[in-house]
């Protein structure tokens, strides 16, 4: 198996392990950062999984419900019959008096305030009290008599919840509610590793006898802020002489031994059903802007970064499972892999003059775009969820030496409504998207067609005005103009990261408001009949028949003169980065630019081939 075919099918096993969230999570956001040590081995022709070392934080409902669960029953089945049958006066209490150990009990994971080391007070908020996360309204109460309803534990805000609202015990049943905030803040929830206690090796259901315990490198940065509309991923470390000791002890696999960190945001949405005419083909999409970094050291071919965006739907009455993924994976100096259709709207590597530059490191900025469609059945419910993660690999070997160190690190966006209150998921006209979660909020996907900004259900002329002003032209011309995240999702109906005629023609194809559309000429003629039109056209006059590319200039005319010549040799040479790695031309030149004009066989570099090409095509 060769390097980059290695570094996908890895990369992927990877992010796929911390993928699944469990079909009966509460419609909401989670975040997790994790710092591992895998190791595998080669069975036969396959890796086997040998161990894996984590220390995590995660954001995840089912563990903000374990815990009011876990307060509930400490308050009820062991406080109260041993106190008369009340509840204690004071949640701290329960800690002080031994009824719970762990002072993580009382700690909301999406919580900003510092994680409690003790508890020794219940001041709301308060530091090490036992309401930093969860007020205590059932304070005092006498269990039989009471009223069942009667909370006696909540969130104390729904900023623990990325605003979403807040989650709650009661008296009488170990069923988790939750009360929607309104109106809804969506705030981010801040996570950040924090130094665990000793880990256990996972090997497939035979751990050893003995647990590691180490300590993240100190400059390692592994945290996932994360709400609904919004995802701020970050991931970085080195490899240290600690980390190897683990490796050292449990010994080395003969396949795949790597440090990973990992950083990932996924919105859950459980019983899910698409509602519309019967049809067993029903397309939804979902859309996602992202800016990134991926970072790794000059030269290494054993550092790489993977940057995954899904759309999946678990099937909940059966194992099927649709899905949709789109990403990088790879590094400045070696090359990227794409997979799926991810779009790339912008891509450099940094100088030394940039902010984000660091000494002896690669280190590239792209813009991204995943359009992520996947078939649903209106007969069918799904667990249905959006998902972004970001890798950094760091592969090791019994002669690697401690200092590796590599970062990725992403701004990820979902399109919102107007007044940010729902993420918007994209379905056909006549369709629309229902939730069933009895444990809420069901509101947090609004069902949206593609090309409709003023969500009237109705395309028509306010949505083609528009698109007309949002309107960019194709990556690469020199009249393009970028978009704003929400316009981008809203009209860029091929998912190619602009807003161009071909998204107009689009529109108009799904007009819907009776009448006809007004006339864009721009859009409406192609005179030159180059099969491109004319206001994405760059290059009126092309002769009938020549091969031109998606602005309409001639292929290998990169100084758009008409002509293919050695005038145009400059730009070959500032595009040509090689096999596999995208063009990173010289400002004002964009990678855009040199894949329209010298990418002759659409693989997204400028290599020997395209110069072949580009020989052939010289007047």
């Amino acid at each position: 198996m060769n390097r980059r075919r290695f570094c996908n099918v890895l990369g992927a096993i990877v992010l796929l392990a911390f993928a699944w969230t469990g079909p009966t999570q509460a419609g909401t956001v989670r975040g997790q950062a994790v710092f591992g040590l895998w190791s595998y081995d080669v069975v036969g022709s396959a890796p086997s999984f040998r161990f894996r070392v984590d220390k995590s934080e995660i954001y995840h409902v089912f563990q903000v419900q374990q815990k009011l669960r876990d307060l509930r029953s400490a308050a009820v089945f062991d406080y109260a019959p041993t106190n008369g049958g009340f509840l204690p006066d004071f949640a701290s209490d329960l800690f002080l008096e031994g009824f719970i150990s762990d002072p993580i009990a009382f700690y909301s994971n999406g919580d900003a305030d510092p994680t409690p080391t003790t508890i020794d007070n219940d001041i709301p908020d308060g530091v090490n009290s036992s309401q930093i996360s969860f007020s205590f309204p059932g304070a005092g109460i006498e269990v039989i008599g009471s009223q069942g309803s009667s909370v006696l534990f909540e969130d104390n805000s729904p900023s623990n919840n990325a605003g979403l609202g807040k989650y709650y015990a009661t008296l009488s049943s170990s069923n988790i509610g939750f009360e929607p905030a309104v109106p809804r803040s969506f705030s981010q929830i801040a996570l950040n590793v924090q130094q665990a206690s000793e880990t256990e090796i996972f090997t497939g259901g035979n751990p050893p006898v003995a647990p590691y315990s180490f300590e993240l490198p100190t400059d390692a940065v592994v945290n996932s802020r994360v709400g609904p509309h919004r995802f701020d991923l970050r991931a970085e470390g080195t490899v240290t002489q600690e980390v190897l000791d683990v490796y050292m002890a449990e010994g080395f696999g003969n396949y795949f031994d790597s440090v990973q960190v990992l950083a990932n945001g996924t919105i859950s949405l459980p019983n899910t059903s698409i509602v519309g005419p019967a049809s067993s083909n029903v397309e939804i999409s979902a859309y996602i802007y992202m800016e990134a970094l991926v970072s790794t050291p000059i030269g290494s071919a054993s550092d790489y970064g993977t940057i995954l965006a899904s759309l999946t739907a678990y099937d909940n009455a059966s194992p099927e499972v649709v899905q949709f993924q789109s990403g990088l994976s790879g590094s400045p100096d070696y090359g990227f892999s794409r997979m799926g259709d991810i779009a790339i709207v912008e891509y450099r590597i940094l100088s030394s003059g940039d902010p984000d530059y660091v000494l002896g490191m690669s280190t590239a900025r792209c813009k991204l775009v995943a359009h992520l469609p996947i078939l649903l059945d209106t007969s069918k419910e799904y667990f249905l969820s959006p998902f972004v993660a970001l890798l950094r690999v760091a592969l090791v070997n019994p002669d690697t030496v401690p200092g590796n160190f590599a970062s990725v690190s992403a701004q990820v966006f979902h399109p919102v409504t107007p007044d940010q209150s729902q993420v918007k998921l994209y379905v056909p006209a006549g369709y629309a998207l229902s939730m069933n979660d009895p444990d809420g909020p069901n509101d947090l996907i609004l069902a949206a067609i593609k090309g409709d900004p003023d969500l009237d259900g109705i395309i028509g002329s306010v949505d083609q005005s528009t698109l007309i002003a949002a309107y960019t032209g194709p990556l690469g011309g020199s009249g393009y103009t970028p978009a704003t995240p929400d316009n981008l999702a809203t009209f860029d109906f091929d998912g190619d990261g602009d807003i161009d005629c071909s998204d107009y023609q689009e529109l108009v194809a799904g007009w819907s408001a009776g009448g006809s559309p007004s006339a864009f000429s721009g859009c409406d003629n192609d005179s030159d009949s180059d099969g491109v039109a004319d206001a994405d056209d760059g290059c009126a006059g092309t002769p009938v028949g020549a091969m031109v590319s998606a602005i309409g200039c001639l292929r290998g005319d990169f100084n758009q003169d008409g002509i293919v010549s050695g005038g145009d040799a400059a730009g070959l040479t500032d595009c040509m980065a090689g096999l596999f790695r995208f063009p990173n031309p010289t400002p004002p030149n964009t990678l855009a630019a040199c894949l329209n004009t010298f990418d002759f066989d659409g693989d997204y570099d400028v290599d020997l081939e395209d110069y072949a090409e580009f020989q052939r095509q010289v007047q």
